[in-house]
């Protein structure tokens, strides 16, 4: 909406304009007030765990609220999620090559 011209916005509707106002004005706030909090309490590393996720929670709601489907694409790229997540958690200790063992 600020690199575009005056005539992009002049179709919002006062419903449009309310809600990126309670987004602008509380979501965005409220969910940068919560990060900041939670990596107070873990590492950086560690909540940053927590962001990789959200979009699964976000492709599996909208599926469910917006009855979007769920093609093969969005169930590879959730799968690609999962795996790097389980990698992650899993811990590299689990990969290290054993040098000298059989």
């Amino acid at each position: 909406m600020v690199i575009e011209p005056v005539t992009g916005v002049q179709g919002l509707s006062l419903k449009g304009s309310l809600a990126t106002a309670f987004v602008a004005m509380l979501c965005m706030p409220l969910g940068w007030w919560a990060w900041f909090e939670v990596v107070k309490l873990l590492p950086a590393g560690v909540a940053a765990l927590g962001t990789i996720a959200v979009p699964v929670i976000g492709v599996f709601s909208s599926a469910l609220v917006l009855r979007e489907p769920l093609g093969f694409q969005e169930i590879l790229a959730l799968f690609c999620v999962a795996a790097a997540l389980a990698i992650v958690l899993v811990g590299p200790e689990t990969f290290k090559p054993r040098i000298g063992s059989r």
